[in-house]
């Protein structure tokens, strides 16, 4: 029996829900294993291409979450394999593999730190939220976003630093409370 159109929309929604609830979890996964390459952004949207890519693969009842970050581990591997051709070596498969079993062992852990870090930096004034996403959004240098803003890179470093510092005592206060944001 071929599924009808008001199926296929509701298993469409309920997809792109799932695949939306893990972004901020999948990108820190990607990240962890991608440590210094400066490419998880462009990693994360190609796991999201193959996700999407995959849907009709993935077995509703499953464990979404489960099955994403397996795709994302192989994507990662793949971009590894291709970092390493080009003669950028980073990890080996075994370290990343090796990586990848460490966060899944505390996934649980992972994601109360990334609902604090959220937590925290929605309380964070707007030109310091400004600042934390354009930093570590892009990836960008120090020095390339101080001179950008007009201030030294020491003064940025420090003010980055200072803000980095909030964060983590912010972060580490929710989990030790764990209120009402988990």
């Amino acid at each position: 029996m071929k599924p009808q159109p008001d199926e296929i929309n509701e298993a469409m929604r309920d997809f792109v829900r799932d695949v939306t609830e893990i972004q901020p979890a999948l990108r820190a996964f990607i990240g962890y294993l991608m440590s210094g390459t400066g490419e998880v952004a462009d990693v994360t949207q190609e796991v999201n291409l193959l996700l999407w890519e995959k849907r009709d693969q993935f077995e509703p009842g499953t464990n979404f979450r489960a099955w994403a970050f397996t795709c994302a581990r192989y994507c990662v591997l793949g971009h590894l394999r291709r970092m390493r051709r080009e003669g950028r070596h980073i990890f080996s498969p075994e370290l990343v593999d090796q990586l990848a079993d460490e966060w899944q062992d505390d996934a649980k852990a992972h994601e109360k730190e990334l609902v604090a870090l959220e937590y925290c930096l929605e309380r964070l004034p707007s030109e310091d939220l400004d600042l934390v996403r354009t930093r570590y959004g892009s990836h960008g240098g120090v020095q390339r976003l101080a001179n950008r803003l007009g201030q030294s890179a020491g003064s940025m470093r420090i003010r980055l630093f200072r803000l980095r510092a909030a964060l983590k005592r912010c972060v580490e206060q929710q989990i030790d409370e764990e209120g009402d944001f988990a």
